[in-house]
């Protein structure tokens, strides 16, 4: 028996790079598959989802704001929260702070209207941006000995 097959999936930053191969997997397994984007006409977006766009439902929100992540969040079983706000390295070094703030936020948003939804599973995902400098490919018993490099810190931190 299939899990996926007719599952309605959320999937928050399902049009990027990861998300993306998750949501194709997911889609050829059957699921119902709802992706969450804050720019579904990027280039990116558009090439990241071209083999699979008439079999999904994309809509585009920003997930900061609470009362669209509770109306994304309706009618879902399960969501994947794959999403990270990428604004680029240079920001994320000068902005940490900023950062931080709005990875929380979203999360937090998503877990609030999952709640409100009651929503059956909820994932969530980290990155290698929490960890600090390391070898590649890294062991887990360097995961998390020091802060993540700066270029990082505001993501990775919330990430982890």
């Amino acid at each position: 028996m299939n899990y996926w097959k007719n599952r309605k999936i959320l999937i928050t930053g399902g049009a990027r790079m990861v998300g993306s191969h998750v949501s194709e997997t997911l889609v050829k397994q059957g699921a119902r598959i709802t992706i969450i984007s804050t720019n579904i006409s990027s280039r990116k977006a558009k090439r990241n989802l071209r083999n699979m766009r008439d079999k999904i439902n994309l809509i585009q929100t920003d997930l900061r704001d609470l009362k669209q992540c509770y109306k994304a969040c309706q009618g879902q079983e399960t969501i994947m929260n794959l999403v990270a706000r990428v604004v680029g390295i240079e920001y994320n070094r000068l902005h940490p702070e900023i950062m931080f703030r709005d990875e929380v936020l979203i999360s937090s948003n998503m877990l609030d209207a999952a709640v409100k939804n009651r929503i059956e599973k909820f994932l969530v995902v980290s990155s290698a941006c929490v960890y600090s400098k390391c070898t590649v490919p890294t062991p887990e018993n360097e995961g998390f000995k020091d802060a993540p490099e700066p270029t990082n810190e505001g993501y990775g931190g919330r990430k982890g």
